[in-house]
């Protein structure tokens, strides 16, 4: 039990990470295409 908290924190920052990354990547696609 004492394990659970830090792993589901970690796992909701590479979460958070990860759709902020997607969203810096969409935003770099709609730039290219405006161009």
């Amino acid at each position: 039990m004492a394990f659970g908290k830090p792993k589901k924190e970690k796992v909701q920052k590479s979460v958070a990470a990860a759709s902020a990354d997607k969203t810096e990547r969409q935003k770099s696609i709609d730039q290219a295409l405006k161009e």
